[in-house]
């Protein structure tokens, strides 16, 4: 990074932290590589278990960890799952519990909500 970018991203984060830019100047950070296999294991989950937990296809799933193709869009959802993955489970299951109904379940290419609809997952 020049001197000069340096300095102005300096100054803009002084900015923001004043409250003298908007919220939105800030950037979300995407990044450039996830480890799959290494957030799996972090919550114990199984690559099933995993995938059915947080809609996604096993195939999915399995070509995302070894690694041939994962879209920018996949490794920001990691990345939420991995810092929180209650809260991306709940968003999914709008907060039902497994006794009241609420489990995720996967079968092949379609993720499925007791009692609620089933989507077909690219």
């Amino acid at each position: 990074m020049s001197e000069s970018r340096a300095l102005e991203s300096m100054k803009e984060a002084v900015a923001i932290a004043r409250g003298e830019m908007p919220g939105d100047a800030c950037q979300a950070h995407i990044p450039s590589e996830v480890d799959v296999k290494a957030i799996c294991q972090g919550l114990g989950l199984s690559q099933a278990s995993f995938a059915a937990r947080f809609g996604l296809s096993r195939l999915t799933l399995r070509n995302w960890e070894q690694g041939k193709r994962l879209p920018a869009a996949a490794r920001a959802y990691l990345k939420v799952i991995e810092k929180a993955p209650d809260t991306a489970y709940d968003a999914l299951t709008e907060g039902r519990t497994a006794a009241a109904g609420g489990c995720l379940k996967s079968s092949g290419n379609e993720t499925s909500i007791d009692g609620g609809q089933t989507c077909r997952l690219p």
